[in-house]
């Protein structure tokens, strides 16, 4: 019985080292609680405001169990119309957000082909605040840009 608990004490040890060497993204992934949510949308729109190739983005191409590509940070600031009710969810207006694919990767240059991303481009989109459960607090969802749409590495196979 001592063995199984040192191997699953061990086992859970290296998951959190793991988690912590990914960067913040994937620590905060993992200490989400989930849940049922429930979210206020607010319609806007998103506008490019910078396109760059990082040392972060271009590195994904060589993580194991990555895309195989290299990608580009897409940036991008959000405006509305209609009033946001929650004050501390008004800050996603005074900032620029990055738009990555649903999975944490970065897309690579034949996905922003596609969808026709470059700097100024406005995109629809709306911006969901949660309003109840331990979800993702902001999520931003663009109408013409399928964030699932891993593509590029089916390329590569």
């Amino acid at each position: 019985m001592r063995n199984i608990t040192l191997v699953a004490s061990g086992l859970a040890l290296l998951i959190f080292a793991f988690a912590t060497s990914q960067g913040s993204d994937l620590v905060a992934f993992a200490g989400l609680a989930g849940g049922p949510c429930t979210y206020d949308g607010y319609p806007g729109q998103a506008k490019i405001t910078r396109i760059e190739m990082t040392g972060q983005s271009k590195g994904q191409a060589n993580v194991v169990g990555g895309p195989g590509y290299e990608g580009y940070e897409i940036w991008f600031s959000f405006v509305t119309d209609k009033e946001i009710k929650q004050d501390w969810a008004k800050e996603a207006l005074k900032k620029e957000h990055l738009l990555k694919l649903s999975n944490s990767w970065y897309p690579g240059e034949k996905y922003l082909k596609k969808y026709g991303l470059e700097k100024g481009k406005l995109l629809r989109c709306t911006l969901k605040v949660i309003t109840s459960g331990t979800c993702t607090p902001v999520i931003f969802e663009f109408d013409e840009v399928n964030t699932i749409d891993y593509f590029e590495t089916k390329l590569l196979k």
